[in-house]
């Protein structure tokens, strides 16, 4: 048996901005979307944000994949954070994260710019929410777009999941859509914020089964709504409120399959950086699980 390929990808830092840099000639161009959506007449009130946010992530690709399947905005200049998770589309999954990446990274920079947030600055929150939830939907479209141009014989779905975290003047602006989840470390207590777009979720919220059937269904942990999903999709938008010393995880469902929430709170609750964090949380899930792609982003919330 081969080994397996377990590295840490540190994003590249550019005057204190991070982000991934995409080199694949399929998606070296930038999606062309119109900035003037949802422009406003007069400017924004700005102002500073109250924290400061400091993440990094750790990431794992199988060796059967050719390409990880995993994309990831980190960019601190935007305040935006996000890990989309391409879907198991033989081979394909790479191209709708990555495109789905550079669209959201693409409409959240261009129009905090446009409305003057950018270098960064902190609008309204409410706005901001609205700004996330275009990001999603541009993307969507973008993933829809060019599912179009792969014949239904090579894949009978394409798309990616996607969790998303936009910082705000004192709050975080949370958005998904398909089975990447967020939980929140607070006093030493971890709360799952997202909900999944997945059968086992329904039938949760409907009493029909556990949590805990629920977390081993293996059929009903596929997202049934995700970015480029045939149809209308279910764009989550989410507000928190944010205090010093909170720890946020973003991560791919591959984790989630291979590590309970206890072993998630008992390393996020260690005092060690986001990068050390990050580093276990896929090691720990690539030892259950070695079978599969997975990241995960840890951020740390300190007061200004």
């Amino acid at each position: 048996m081969r080994a397996m390929d377990i590295r840490s990808r540190r994003v590249e830092k550019n005057n204190d901005k991070y982000y991934d840099l995409f080199d694949d000639e399929l998606l070296s161009s930038i999606p062309q979307i119109d900035v003037r959506d949802g422009a406003v007449d007069k400017p924004l009130k700005t102002s500073k944000s109250q924290f400061a946010l400091e993440p990094d992530l750790s990431t794992r690709s199988c060796s059967r994949s050719r390409k990880i399947g995993d994309a990831w905005i980190c960019d601190k200049e935007a305040g935006i954070y996000a890990i989309l998770d391409g879907i198991n589309a033989k081979g394909f999954a790479h191209l709708a994260s990555r495109r789905a990446s550079q669209s959201m990274l693409y409409w959240i920079r261009a129009t905090r710019k446009r409305d003057g947030l950018i270098p960064f600055g902190s609008g309204d929150h409410k706005r901001e929410a609205q700004r996330l939830r275009m990001a999603f939907a541009k993307a969507h479209e973008e993933i829809k777009a060019l599912g179009g141009k792969i014949s239904s014989d090579v894949v009978s779905a394409f798309g990616c999941s996607a969790v998303a975290a936009l910082l705000t003047e004192s709050n975080l602006v949370v958005g998904w859509l398909g089975n990447s989840r967020l939980y929140r470390l607070r006093e030493g207590l971890l709360k799952q914020i997202t909900v999944d777009h997945t059968l086992a979720s329904l039938q949760v919220i409907f009493g029909l089964i556990s949590e805990m059937d629920a977390e081993k269904s293996p059929v009903g942990q596929n997202a049934n709504y995700y970015l480029g999903a045939r149809g209308a999709v279910d764009i989550r938008i989410k507000e928190l409120g944010l205090e010093d010393g909170d720890r946020y995880l973003l991560c791919t469902s591959s984790v989630i399959r291979s590590l309970d929430e206890k072993r998630i709170r008992t390393v996020l609750n260690d005092p060690v950086s986001p990068k050390i964090a990050s580093e276990w949380l896929v090691r720990s899930a690539a030892n259950v699980d070695p079978g599969d792609d997975m990241t995960a982003m840890v951020i740390d919330v300190r007061k200004s």
